[in-house]
């Protein structure tokens, strides 16, 4: 369970402090991390794919939300995932 405090400007979220800016990306299905497309760091536009994931032999992806940096990643390759968990970390410009 994600437990998030804002603090003024920042939020505090899984024990991290983190600008207003920054948001969790979280998966919207329960599957498997098919392929990861972005690494952390990356500067991505709109909708630019972050990384695939498996759903009953379906690929999906997980999309960024704007223009933004990833932040980290919370996922690897053939991780199991479920709905609402974070798998990544978004910088919006």
């Amino acid at each position: 369970m994600v437990r998030c405090v804002h603090t003024g400007g920042l939020l505090a979220t899984n024990g991290m402090v983190i600008d207003m800016t920054t948001q969790a990306i979280r998966s919207e299905i329960t599957g498997t991390v098919w392929k990861v497309v972005a690494l952390a760091g990356a500067a991505l536009q709109a909708d630019d794919p972050i990384l695939i994931l498996e759903s009953m032999k379906m690929e999906i992806p997980v999309v960024a939300p704007e223009n933004g940096r990833l932040l980290e990643l919370l996922v690897e390759e053939g991780a199991a995932v479920r709905e609402g968990q974070e798998v990544a970390l978004f910088e919006s410009e």
